[in-house]
């Protein structure tokens, strides 16, 4: 336990307000603190209202305010100008408080812009390198031209093609197949985000499918793609016109 003194030196102000002896000189030549006591060696001793005075100086300092504003907080005991003082101070953090806050956003909002490019950056490097390493799938098992002669092939146009509701794979065409027409799903929605745009198109489908029920529709057939490296699927498309119903063999 410290034993109460009258006055104490540098040294033990130092270490019992745990501020260092440069701090305390600096204080002591601008004036923030004052000796009570003076040596012949021109040693300083301070007392303790000095240590409470310290103490005061470190809450100052520690709230942000400048040496001179702690000077005059210091020199007055008038209420009024302590507490102009502390609402100045009061006001002036409200304000870096709001330019700090903007500055925070600012920030936020760049740092998820940079995390958005880098993610996009390595899904990009992610899928070149899947590209760069495809290569076409295993032939299938051998079947007979007797089993290939079972598939009937067919060219059909477009009439009309839209996204089935509830769904998004599919997409449901109506196909003029020279034979009265028919309704085909095909679940190619994500390869074609504007079904409209293949009204008119010519397309390849197996006619002889049994029919199937799918999300609430009828689809008779199946409408023939072709699988991209990048997983995507384009229509099988004759390169010119063909008559709807015509065979393909």
């Amino acid at each position: 336990m410290e034993t109460i003194k009258e006055f104490y030196s540098i040294g033990e102000v130092s270490r019992l307000c745990n501020v260092s002896r440069k701090a305390m000189r600096f204080y002591d030549e601008i004036g923030l603190i004052h000796p009570d006591k003076v040596g012949s060696n021109n040693y300083r001793f301070y007392s303790r209202e000095a240590l409470l005075n310290l103490t005061i100086l470190k809450y100052y300092k520690q709230m942000g305010f400048k040496l001179e504003e702690m000077r005059n907080l210091m020199d007055t005991e008038e209420y009024q100008e302590i507490e102009h003082g502390f609402l100045r101070k009061i006001s002036e953090l409200e304000d870096e408080q709001v330019s700090i806050e903007n500055q925070l956003t600012s920030v936020r909002d760049w740092y998820s812009l940079l995390l958005e490019a880098q993610t996009d950056r390595l899904a990009r490097i992610k899928e070149e390198n899947k590209l760069a390493g495809w290569a076409p799938e295993a032939v299938k098992p051998e079947c007979s031209f007797d089993d290939f002669e079972k598939v009937d092939i067919r060219v059909g146009k477009v009439l009309e093609c839209e996204k089935v509701n509830k769904s998004k794979k599919l997409l449901k065409f109506k196909i003029d197949d020279g034979m009265g027409g028919r309704t085909i799903l095909s679940g190619i929605a994500g390869s074609y985000p504007e079904p409209e745009k293949l009204v008119g198109m010519e397309v390849l489908f197996i006619a002889n499918f049994a029919p199937r029920n799918m999300m609430g529709h009828e689809s008779q057939g199946m409408i023939l793609s072709a699988v991209n490296p990048d997983g995507s699927l384009t229509l099988c498309s004759p390169s010119s016109d063909v008559a709807p119903g015509a065979q393909v063999g």
